[in-house]
Order: structure tokens, then C-alpha cells, then sequence
């Protein structure tokens, strides 16, 4: 006595066919989806060009050097005590 498990096919195989035959039976869809990859593939190299650059690079040439001005940036820094009348001073602390 069989299971509904062994006769039907697996999730995986179900979701690959439904995609494969929706696919191959597009026509103006294959070429919009072409667009769209192409357009994501350029949007993400722009962005990491523009917004990701190699910053450390510019700050030394070794990895040594590279791992020193991180660990500088991350020391933490001695930080200096509020006087009670900056406590109290609304205006200094931006909230009038």
C-alpha cells in the first residue's frame, strides 16, 4: 500500500518543473526578464563602485597597515564628563 508521498514527485522537483515549463512557453516575458537581470547586474556594480570603495586602500598599501588604522579607529576613546550645568542646560541639549 503506497503512500501519497511515493507516488507524487518532491517539492523540489514540482517547483523546478512549474518554473521550467512556465519559461519555456514565455515569449515577450523571457526578454523582460533579461531587462531586469541585466538592469540589476549594472544597479549593483554602480552602487558598489559609488557607495563601497576601498577605503582602506587609500589609508595603506600593507595589510599590517590596514589592520593598524582599524584598530585605531576602534579604541575606545576617553570620553569627557558632562558638568552638572550642561545636564541641566535644555540648550545644550538641543531640546528647546
Amino acid at each position: 500500500m503506497g503512500t501519497d508521498l511515493e507516488t507524487k514527485p518532491g517539492i523540489v522537483r514540482r517547483v523546478w518543473r512549474f518554473y521550467r515549463d512556465g519559461f519555456a512557453s514565455m515569449t515577450v516575458g523571457r526578454t523582460l526578464w533579461l531587462i531586469i537581470g541585466i538592469k540589476l547586474v549594472i544597479f549593483f556594480l554602480i552602487i558598489k563602485w559609488v557607495f563601497f570603495p576601498d577605503f582602506l586602500s587609500a589609508q595603506s598599501d600593507s595589510d599590517e597597515g590596514k589592520a593598524e588604522y582599524v584598530r585605531g579607529r576602534l579604541a575606545p576613546r576617553e570620553a569627557t564628563p558632562l558638568s552638572p550645568e550642561q545636564i541641566f542646560n535644555f540648550k545644550y541639549l538641543n531640546c528647546l
